[in-house]
């Protein structure tokens, strides 16, 4: 299943991006602005972390990503930086385009957090690797919240047996906020 992102936050994205950040090649900026112009052709558009697979994709990478390729549009197994290529296929076909946009803190970027869908032709093992790191964090924290409920246990029964009622109440409500009481 996959998920529609509104244009408006294509727009929005691909805006900042422009306004951020320094890209190179000014045909590849003429082909951003373009995207911007259509909500059809955004609707088309679908931004990866990885093309890997993707029958039709564009990668591109901002000055500040400068061991990357600025450019690459492939379809099938062709591959070219030629930006004209990649705009005449967005122009002439109704063919997804998968576009991967590498630049500095994307990671942590909200923008584009937003706009972000799962490669539907990644290998099965790049798409449980994003599902593995969740699962393995969600198990890493509900352990970490059982073994801080285990140690404030056995601090209250410290607290008791020393008779430290101002701390024993102290640890009482901290285990309160941890169990999910008021």
């Amino acid at each position: 299943m996959t998920v529609r992102i509104e244009p408006e936050q294509k727009r929005y994205f691909l805006k900042k991006l422009l306004m951020t950040y320094e890209i190179d090649h000014r045909e590849t900026v003429w082909l951003l602005n373009y995207l911007l112009t259509d909500d059809a052709l955004l609707d088309r558009i679908h931004f990866v972390n990885d093309v890997t697979n993707c029958p039709q994709s564009i990668e591109l990478a901002t000055f500040e990503m400068e061991w990357l390729e600025p450019f690459l549009y492939r379809k099938g197994r062709v591959e070219t930086t030629d930006a004209d290529r990649a705009f005449h296929a967005l122009r002439l076909t109704e063919e997804p385009m998968y576009v991967a946009i590498h630049f500095p803190n994307r990671q942590v970027d909200s923008s584009y957090a937003a706009v972000e869908v799962d490669n539907p032709f990644a290998p099965r093992s790049l798409v449980t690797e994003r599902w593995n790191e969740q699962t393995a964090r969600t198990m890493y924290e509900d352990v970490w919240k059982e073994q801080t409920v285990e140690r404030v246990k056995r601090l209250i029964d410290e607290a008791l047996d020393r008779r430290d009622f101002e701390a024993l109440h102290t640890l009482q409500q901290q285990l309160q906020r941890l169990q999910g009481g008021d």
